[in-house]
C-alpha cells in the first residue's frame, strides 16, 4: 500500500474565528475584572493582565501558524516534509538540506473526524511544528486521506514497536 501524498493546508476559517471569540471573551472579562469593586485593586490589576496578555498571545500565535499556508508532502516510508509557503510579501530563507526538513509524527497527534492535530518532530535537532488542522483548511477527499495517512503512520510506529 502506497501512503504517498501531497497536501496544501490553508488557513482554516473556523479556527480563526473560535480563536476571535475566545480573545473577544477574555477581553470581556478583563473589562468586568476592571470594573468589578469586590475584588482587591493588586488581584484585579493581575488578572486583568493575565486577561489581556494571553488574549494578544492568541491573536499573534494564530497569525504566525495557523495564519499561513502549510505543504505537507508524505512519503511511503513515513516521513513528512512540511514547508511554510510564503505569504504574498514574504520571502522565505533555505533553512537546511532536504534531510533536514524531514519530520516524523510525534506522540500526541489528534485524529478526529473533523478535527487533525497533527505533531511533527524533527530528529537531528528535536525541533517541533503543531499543526491545527479543521476539515474547512483542506478538501474533503485532502482531509479524509490525509487522516488516513496519519493513522497509518501511527500504525507502522506501533507495530515496529512489538
Amino acid at each position: 500500500m502506497s501512503i504517498a501524498l501531497s497536501v496544501v493546508v490553508h488557513p482554516s476559517r473556523n479556527l480563526q474565528i473560535i480563536a476571535g471569540l475566545f480573545s473577544t471573551c477574555l477581553i470581556v472579562v478583563a473589562a468586568s475584572l476592571a470594573g468589578s469593586a469586590s475584588i482587591q485593586l493588586s488581584l484585579r490589576l493581575v488578572l486583568v493582565a493575565v486577561c489581556l496578555a494571553t488574549a494578544i498571545f492568541n491573536f499573534f500565535a494564530l497569525r504566525t501558524v495557523a495564519g499561513r499556508k502549510w505543504q505537507l508532502q508524505i512519503g511511503a516510508a513515513g516521513g513528512i516534509h512540511c514547508n511554510p509557503l510564503p505569504l504574498p510579501d514574504e520571502v522565505l530563507h533555505d533553512s537546511g538540506s532536504p534531510i533536514n526538513k524531514v519530520y516524523y509524527l510525534a506522540p500526541g497527534t489528534v485524529i478526529w473526524p473533523h478535527l487533525l492535530i497533527i505533531r511533527l518532530r524533527r530528529l537531528n535537532d528535536d525541533n517541533m511544528i503543531n499543526l491545527v488542522v479543521l476539515s474547512d483548511a483542506v478538501g474533503k477527499d485532502d482531509f479524509r486521506r490525509l487522516a488516513i495517512a496519519c493513522r497509518w503512520i501511527i500504525a507502522q510506529a506501533n507495530s515496529d514497536l512489538k
